[in-house]
């Protein structure tokens, strides 16, 4: 058992005024339980989904200003070059306007030639406009009033290194040879964001009927006639192809390493280089349209989807937000049962599992009206009924939930990593099918303001905009791990 798992079990053992009652020098393991739990204190409060912060006494959401610190990034990064990125406001999805193998090439080129040199950033002077209190436009002659006076700077070398970190894991209910001939027919009819919406999720089946998508149809043509010839049993055939395509994506989860260049007051961090202060982003999603897909197998999906998530993590810390529970209305009665029991059922040799449950108000089920204080409920539930399983007794006590002190798990990430640099210290990402199953990052960020899913505000505040998977070649280098 390391130090750091023996000393967050004592921390979990110990309701939060019992812990405040315990002297720093009482023992050296009462010292560090408090240490962590300052940790937790000192990150900012998590209100909602959106980035927020006061200017002027007025609500600002980060999405709601012109330029975010992932723009000022990319155009320090890309400045003696003639790449740039679509800009909030454009009415565009977030894009880059040069090929992502020749943003690659750039990168790589740079990294070998220069792999010392700072890509430095900052706030100073930048002219943008932003929006206050969701409806009031207002001109900033200079951004450092909001994102501060610091400078990021982050070398090449890492830059290089962010990009080669990036992995897939598949589900066990996602075949690998499958999934790479789906790709590369998504890839062939230029498909960067899946068809359909929540009210009319894609069945897979129906794009044989599709004049759309011509490789996309001859697979499914395949799968129906000769399921072999695409990596598939018949029966595997006959499930994924009665399933939408959202439903197809939340068995995909990527990861990659991930910065964050704000700090709880979202100003710009003073940053030098060579820190250990990556966090493994763990991109992976819940169920898109939820109320209009077969519920036949959703609950298996989204527990293997939890443990995959799970086994991308590998070991560390893990952090989680509510997937699934915002915006996609996703029932916390399906979502909370299938991570316990993922947790139950895995055996990754993690230290601790942080979650906030926070989540907008159920619509309707069991949970109603909830909005993330149910996971408590349900916590205990799963552990009274495994009082009796020491294995299971000792994965659920990893738990911690951070629902009662609202902790925003993003900055919280960030000091775990400064604090334990030497350990991984992971962050769930709820992404988007686009993301984790199409070909696109960031999703809706340039939209002014997109408040209210993690996607969108962790590509305003950090690297993974970067981490399209043609520019990190993923696929190119085969770093696709099928899960058991």
């Amino acid at each position: 058992m390391t130090d750091l798992f023996r000393n967050l079990i004592n921390f979990f053992s110990f309701p939060i005024h019992k812990i405040f009652t315990i002297s720093t020098c009482d023992c050296s393991d009462a010292s560090k339980d408090l240490k962590v739990h300052s940790l937790i204190e000192q990150s900012a409060r998590f209100t909602s989904y959106e980035t927020s912060f006061s200017l002027d006494r007025k609500k600002v959401v980060l999405t709601g200003v012109g330029i975010r610190p992932a723009n000022l990034f990319f155009q320090s990064l890309f400045r003696n070059s003639p790449i740039k990125t679509t800009l909030p406001g454009s009415g565009k999805l977030f894009a880059f306007n040069t090929e992502h193998q020749t943003i690659r090439e750039y990168c790589r080129k740079m990294s070998m030639q220069h792999p010392d040199e700072r890509v430095s950033f900052s706030a100073n002077g930048q002219h943008s406009f932003v929006t206050t209190d969701g409806c009031s436009f207002r001109e900033i002659s200079d951004l450092r009033e909001i994102f501060g006076p610091n400078t990021y700077q982050i070398t090449w070398q890492e830059i290089w290194d962010t990009l080669n970190s990036q992995e897939i894991f598949l589900s066990p209910l996602l075949p690998l040879s499958f999934y790479q001939k789906l790709k590369s027919c998504m890839r062939l009819d230029h498909i960067v964001t899946l068809p359909g919406n929540d009210s009319n999720p894609v069945i897979l089946k129906t794009i044989k009927e599709s004049q759309l998508y011509p490789h996309l149809r001859e697979l499914c043509r395949l799968m129906e006639q000769q399921p072999e010839q695409v990596g598939l049993s018949a029966i595997q055939a006959e499930q994924l192809s009665s399933m939408t395509l959202y439903q197809i994506g939340s068995m995909v989860v990527k990861r990659e390493d991930f910065r964050i260049f704000v700090d709880d007051k979202m100003k710009i961090r003073s940053r030098m280089p060579d820190q250990k202060d990556a966090i493994r982003l763990i991109n992976a999603c819940g169920i898109r349209g939820l109320s209009n897909t077969n519920p036949k197998w959703n609950r298996d999906i989204i527990k293997e989807m939890f443990k995959t998530a799970l086994f991308a993590a590998e070991k560390g810390i893990v952090l989680f937000p509510a997937v699934g529970m915002g915006v996609w209305r996703g029932d916390p009665d399906l979502y909370w049962r299938a991570f316990l029991d993922a947790i139950v059922e895995s055996d990754i040799p993690l230290d601790a599992i942080f979650v906030n449950p926070g989540h907008q108000t159920s619509h309707d089920g069991r949970y109603a009206g909830c909005r993330g204080e149910e996971f408590e409920l349900i916590l205990n539930e799963y552990t009274t009924r495994f009082e009796g399983d020491v294995k299971a007794s000792f994965k659920l006590k990893k738990i911690q939930n951070l629902f009662a002190q609202q902790t925003d798990i993003v900055q919280f990430a960030h000091r775990l990593k400064m604090q334990y640099p030497d350990r991984i210290v992971s962050l769930l990402n709820a992404s988007d099918p686009d993301v984790t199953l199409g070909f696109h990052v960031g999703e809706y960020v340039n939209n002014c303001p997109h408040c209210s899913t993690t996607e969108e505000n962790y590509t305003a505040i950090g690297t993974n905009g970067l981490c399209f998977e043609d520019i990190s070649a993923v696929h190119e280098l085969n770093k696709i791990t099928q899960t058991a």
